[in-house]
């Protein structure tokens, strides 16, 4: 794996945000392995970032990581669940227990290594029990309807016994007939709920589901910026501190605006143009705060 490789992949990977004081997302699982070789190695890497320097060592699995890649440690900084999207890990590797399938899609299927195809398709979060960790994820489905045949997205929860490598439920839906999304999460001002945001392509509606002990309460939604167009590649970040939310896709340049964190709305939206080169690179960039969410980091 290659330098190039690993940004991209840092890019693509789909993490909690600083979680005051908390280390749960301290490590991270990449890499989608070596298939140059006559008998595929899907082992990637470690990346984790518990010292004052990250370290990085190989990380032994046999899944590829395609796009959705989740990693969970829990407050101490200890790698606790992974997923590729298509099932759920423990720190080991093992399948917990009623982890697979997560999906009723096809993508998984023909081989549950080869992982599932959403960026940004999955978030844990923890609750006040430390042993309990709820995720939220993306599912795609065909429609067939007046309207005609077409794929469109569902968010599905599971919730998951970290202590007894159980997965206690999958599946829910929490919310659905999205044209696509991209999942982001921040904390609430009270220190203990989160918001999610839910991006669906091709409006400018943000939906905001408060998350409160793996539980949805509720759902606000912003209509602010400009609509979604780029359905294949983009990138969105909440800063550290809450404060800001952000956007990048070649195609529609960098979005950013200012998120309330009590009432879970967007507001002062600005439109930043980005040098790039959209013919060759519509499906690539990224983008990511700065830890005191002072800067933000953009690439295409």
């Amino acid at each position: 794996m290659n330098i190039k490789h690993i940004l991209v992949f840092l890019l693509l990977h789909c993490f909690l945000l600083s979680n005051y004081a908390q280390k749960h997302d301290f490590n991270w699982i990449i890499g989608y392995g070596d298939f140059t070789v006559t008998e595929p190695n899907r082992n990637g890497l470690l990346l984790d970032f518990n010292g004052n320097e990250v370290s990085a060592t190989i990380f032994e699995k046999e899944q590829d990581f395609f796009l959705t890649n989740l990693s969970y440690s829990d407050a101490e900084g200890n790698l606790q669940l992974y997923s590729d999207g298509c099932a759920l890990y423990n720190e080991e590797g093992v399948l917990l227990e009623n982890g697979d399938p997560l999906h009723d899609a096809i993508f998984c299927d023909a081989d549950p290594r080869s992982g599932y195809p959403a960026d940004q398709g999955m978030i844990a979060l923890p609750t006040s029990d430390k042993d309990i960790v709820t995720v939220f994820y993306n599912e795609e489905y065909v429609v067939n309807d007046t309207l005609g045949v077409r794929i469109e997205v569902r968010i599905h929860r599971a919730i998951i016994d970290i202590k007894e490598d159980i997965v206690i439920s999958k599946k829910e839906v929490v919310l659905d007939s999205l044209a696509g999304n991209t999942l982001s999460a921040t904390k609430h001002t009270n220190g203990q709920d989160w918001w999610i945001i839910s991006q669906d392509y091709f409006t400018n509606e943000y939906k905001c589901l408060l998350i409160s002990e793996g539980e949805v309460l509720d759902t606000v939604s912003s209509y602010v910026g400009n609509p979604v167009i780029n359905a294949d590649a983009f990138q969105s970040n909440f800063s550290p501190n809450g404060e800001s939310f952000a956007r990048f896709a070649p195609e529609e340049e960098l979005q950013i605006f200012d998120f309330n964190r009590s009432l879970g709305t967007l507001s002062n939206f600005r439109l930043i143009e980005v040098p790039n080169d959209t013919i060759n690179n519509d499906a690539s960039g990224g983008l990511s705060f700065s830890g005191s969410s002072r800067f933000l980091y953009v690439n295409d």
